[in-house]
């Protein structure tokens, strides 16, 4: 017995490892929501708000947070993020509240994901078939407007992510990551284009506003910028927030 240690377990639970890449795409792709309410939320904006300003204002307020989060992750690697902290620096129960309340909030978080990708979907098929005069694309995007088929496409997705989680965690983080990197050389592209083509974007939109019906208007009026308006935009950016976190937890 005298050439034994006491083996003392320092660490228990899930562990994730994951490399630099995949912890900013599984960030970025959490934020999905946030960016996609923008439009959501284009009807709730005071006059004077500025979406974007109020943008920068809120990463700037998030940054301790990103640090806290970032420092405690690296402190204690443990899946459960926020309830395994709470847990165990605070009080055990305190950390099961929270872990309830995060429960409760991520199903809204989620279910927004999914209606989001559900409506991207059919926008862009909608799109591409009314330009192109493809009527089966736009039949098809109709169908898929239908609440049922919009659910079950949103199931689809997350049933496919949560198999190559299930079936080795390595593979949903890869799956993210490749996502995530083409969807970012996809959106340089299409600001490349645009840029490229100021002079003549003017024109080149028009059979895309006809396919949609829509009419421009002969003026713009843009109401001067507000800064209780921009403030007030915060509360409903609070998804992109969630979502920043989300991996951590």
């Amino acid at each position: 017995m005298s050439g034994r240690s006491l083996f003392v377990r320092e660490s228990s639970g899930l562990r994730k490892e994951v490399s630099s890449l995949d912890v900013i795409m599984l960030n970025l792709g959490n934020m999905s929501a946030g960016v996609a309410l923008f439009t959501g939320i284009s009807p709730y904006i005071s006059q004077g708000g500025v979406i974007w300003i109020a943008s920068i204002i809120g990463l700037l307020l998030t940054l301790p947070q990103a640090y806290m989060y970032t420092a405690l992750a690296s402190k204690i690697p443990r899946t459960g993020g926020d309830y395994i902290w709470i847990s165990r620096i605070l009080n055990g129960p305190l950390g099961v509240v929270m872990a309830f309340a995060l429960m409760l909030e991520s199903t809204a978080f989620f279910a927004l994901v999914a209606y989001f990708f559900s409506s991207a979907v059919g926008t862009v098929i909608s799109t591409i078939g009314s330009l192109d005069g493809i009527s089966s694309l736009v039949s098809l995007s109709s169908t898929l407007s239908a609440p049922i088929y919009s659910y079950l496409l949103g199931a689809v997705l997350f049933g496919v992510i949560i198999a190559f989680n299930i079936f080795k965690a390595k593979w949903g983080y890869a799956l993210v990551s490749i996502s995530g990197i083409i969807a970012l050389l996809t959106t340089l592209i299409a600001m490349s284009v645009i840029a490229l083509n100021l002079g003549d974007f003017s024109t080149a939109i028009k059979p895309f506003l006809t396919s949609q019906g829509i009419t421009p208007p002969p003026h713009y009026s843009i109401a001067p910028f507000n800064l209780g308006a921009t403030f007030a935009i915060l509360p409903l950016q609070y998804s992109p927030i969630h979502g920043c976190r989300q991996f951590l937890q």
